[in-house]
């Protein structure tokens, strides 16, 4: 990859609820991770609260994956999340 490439983003948590995931962002931002959140479908701008479209995946790039990995467990935030399960 050059320099000037962007990164590849990769899958590091998901959940169903725009907060979780806005705030499991700003969890990784403030440990010097840069992370967004992916909306899946009409999520944003459909209020709807089951199935596909309510899916949020936070994202972070993939050299700062096994980083992100580490601080959502010391939060406790992995327990029931596989991001192997992510496409």
């Amino acid at each position: 990859m050059y320099a000037d490439e962007p990164p590849e983003w990769v899958a590091v948590y998901s959940t169903n609820t725009a907060f979780d995931a806005d705030m499991t962002a700003a969890r990784l931002d403030d440990a010097g991770i840069l992370a967004r959140v992916r909306r899946e479908g009409a999520g944003s701008a459909i209020p709807v609260t089951v199935g596909m479209l309510s899916d949020f995946t936070v994202m972070v790039p993939e050299d700062a994956q096994e980083q992100a990995l580490e601080v959502l467990s010391d939060l406790g935030l992995l327990d029931t999340y596989d991001p192997s399960d992510e496409t």
